[in-house]
């Protein structure tokens, strides 16, 4: 491990096999030079130092054997990344062999989208954009340091992407939310990379606060555990089910039970399923479940309104109208029961005594 003295020199703790711990001096290092942060990336044998002195940030590494340090790349951002395994660093969108003569100029590499994730062989890899056009998807892009030339290694990838310390990569990536998947990316002889799937991420169930049915569609609000809420839409075939694959709880009704204090629910069944790559972000409306005490809540006719926020009558009105634009089902499938009377509504007197 590399740590610090009291004074701020670095040192490197060494565990030895019979249990002792032998410190390395670090040797190297400029005088007077503040370091910011060592980084960790695809190599056991060295660290790198982000180090600023007279007002100027530069990286190097250390190597983990000998305490020696080498600076290789001068005058980088504040918010930039360093990447590096056993034969290149890249800092900055600079890259320099690690074993090139002191005093080596880097050589400048055109930027991809993204932040730099890892160095896999003789490929830059680049990530986790900021922002992305629409109808597209963010991907793991890399570039070559020998060629120039750039590739897409995964896409959609997004999330978990980082270095491994054998000089690999591992990233996350799949084309649905279903086949999301943890990836290994190594070297290929030919000095691109290869990919392979070593993990299967379980999807997350969304959280449902309201749904519409329009035109052959089931439009749903919610969120996964952790993300914002959004809109999300699933065709929908003759028989009112999804047309896209389904989640092992696609099948379970989310409808509570009725009891004789709560009038039956309208029998809607909002099939679980993943998020859908072709969902887009919430548009900035209002979300009735963060109204407070003190504001009143939407209409109970709000196409969005969740069961609870209605009243019986209200929700199977809103059913019988959603249900009349969805597609027809066979004769089998469910309908919604009719609405209850609320248990607080006055009992409706008896006929007059002779009445017909």
């Amino acid at each position: 491990m590399l740590t610090q003295d009291t004074d701020g020199a670095p040192h490197v703790l060494r565990a030895a096999v019979d249990g002792t711990t032998t410190d390395i001096p670090v040797t190297g290092l400029p005088a007077g030079a503040q370091i910011n942060a060592y980084v960790t990336s695809g190599s056991v044998r060295r660290i790198a130092v982000v180090h600023t002195l007279d007002g100027t940030r530069s990286v190097g590494l250390v190597d983990l054997a000998d305490g020696a340090f080498r600076s290789y790349v001068s005058g980088v951002r504040a918010d930039s990344e360093a990447v590096f395994n056993d034969r290149r660093l890249v800092a900055d969108w600079k890259a320099v062999r690690v074993d090139a003569e002191p005093g080596t100029q880097p050589s400048a590499v055109a930027g991809l989208p993204g932040h730099l994730q890892a160095v896999v062989g003789g490929q830059v890899l680049a990530g986790n954009p900021d922002f992305v056009q629409g109808g597209t998807h963010p991907a793991l892009s890399a570039r070559s340091l020998v060629t120039g030339a750039a590739s897409t290694v995964l896409s959609p990838s997004f999330g978990g992407i980082g270095p491994t310390l054998d000089g690999g990569a591992l990233a996350t990536a799949g084309p649905t939310g279903l086949d999301w998947n943890v990836h290994r990316i190594t070297p290929t002889q030919d000095g691109g990379v290869a990919t392979e799937k070593v993990a299967q991420i379980q999807p997350y169930a969304v959280g449902v606060q309201g749904l519409a049915l329009a035109g052959g569609e089931l439009f749903l609000y919610g969120a996964t555990p952790g993300a914002a809420n959004r809109f999300s839409s699933f065709q929908l075939d003759a028989t009112g089910r999804p047309t896209g694959q389904q989640t092992p709880a696609a099948r379970r009704s989310l409808t509570p039970p009725a009891s004789p204090a709560t009038p039956p629910a309208p029998s809607w069944r909002p099939w679980a399923t993943a998020g859908s790559p072709t969902c887009g972000p919430a548009p900035r409306a209002r979300d009735p479940s963060s109204a407070s005490a003190s504001t009143p809540r939407p209409a109970a006719t709000s196409p969005w309104a969740t069961p609870a926020a209605a009243s019986p009558a209200a929700a199977a009105a809103m059913c019988s109208t959603t249900a009349a634009q969805a597609p027809r089902r066979s004769s089998t499938s469910r309908t919604a029961p009719p609405a209850a009377r609320p248990p607080s509504a006055a009992p409706v007197p008896p006929p007059p005594s002779g009445a017909r």
